[in-house]
Formats: C-alpha cells, sequence, structure tokens
C-alpha cells in the first residue's frame, strides 16, 4: 500500500497474500492500479493465499509487472531461496 501513496524504484512482492486462505472473492488489489513502479512478483502456483488463476487475472492492474510462478509450491518460497534471491537481484540491477 506503500507504494500506491509514495514513489519508489521498484517493488519486490513474495507470496503476496491476494486474499485469506478460503476466501479468493475478497481480493487484496485495490491500490494496485495506483502503484506506478515496477514489480517483480514472486509466488507458488499453489498458494492457498493466492490462487494462481486469480493472480494471474490481478497483475495486469500493475502498470510494469513480472511475475515468476514456482511449481508445485504453496505459500512461502523458503525452498527456492537461492533462485529468489537471484531473481530479485536481476530485477534491482535493471531499476
Amino acid at each position: 500500500m506503500v507504494a500506491a501513496e509514495t514513489a519508489p524504484a521498484g517493488l519486490v512482492l513474495l507470496s503476496y497474500p491476494l486474499h485469506s486462505p478460503g476466501h479468493p472473492e475478497q481480493l487484496r488489489v485495490e491500490h494496485w492500479p495506483r502503484i506506478e513502479c515496477p514489480v517483480l512478483v514472486l509466488a507458488a502456483d499453489r498458494d492457498q493465499f493466492a490462487r494462481v488463476e486469480l493472480l494471474r487475472q490481478s497483475v495486469p492492474l500493475l502498470a510494469d509487472v513480472e511475475l515468476h510462478l514456482y511449481p508445485g509450491a504453496r505459500h512461502g518460497l523458503q525452498h527456492v531461496a537461492d533462485d529468489v534471491a537471484r531473481r530479485i537481484a536481476e530485477f534491482t540491477s535493471r531499476l
């Protein structure tokens, strides 16, 4: 939400809680259209906090977005921490 009110160079969303588990009808994206900076979204494709089809539908609300999904994973990206760190480093080097 802070990124929607300020002008950061970029934003990284790690396992963004798009909705509460079991409540996909309550998306947390109302502020996304106001985010103008580049955004890197790293998420698991089986995350109970972000159904993948809803995430794919929602990311176009962001003006400049890169989405990467980790197959077969649930909420949390600890098991792919090395890849997450690499992607964040590459993203921030482009800012």
